[in-house]
């Protein structure tokens, strides 16, 4: 079970790698979109965490890309992360394909629930394929 986590701000990256590794193998830390769909491209990836607002290549992009390159036989679970809150963000996350969404500041122990949730879906999903 491959991870990425993708977030522009360096310091969140080192933070959520002190915790996260404590409790997944297989992460992988990226710091901006583009980074993301260049390595989803070339590898089996089970859950993306990503921020919503990043240069290069944004989170949404991320979500709307991976979903129409994804294959029937391969699900990917995303979560977004972003500070901003409001219906409208969480909305258009929804819509693009967005799995989970998850607003700023974060708590580690969350995330990790969280992604747990993510793998055991991935799991149920592309098993019965």
């Amino acid at each position: 079970m491959r991870i990425l986590f993708v977030e522009d701000n360096q310091l969140n990256r080192i933070v959520a790698k002190d915790f996260l590794e404590k409790e997944f193998n297989n992460l992988v830390f990226l710091e901006n979109g583009k980074q993301c769909i260049e390595y989803f491209n070339n590898n089996n990836v089970d859950v993306i965490v990503t921020d919503l607002y990043m240069p290069e290549l944004s989170g949404f992009e991320i979500i709307k890309q991976i979903r129409n390159i994804q294959t029937k036989d391969n699900y990917t679970y995303i979560i977004a992360l972003t500070s901003d809150e409001t219906d409208k963000t969480k909305q258009l996350a929804f819509q693009l394909g967005v799995d989970d969404f998850i607003t700023k500041p974060i708590s580690f122990d969350e995330i990790a629930s969280r992604i747990k949730v993510g793998l055991r879906l991935v799991e149920t999903i592309n098993k019965g394929k």
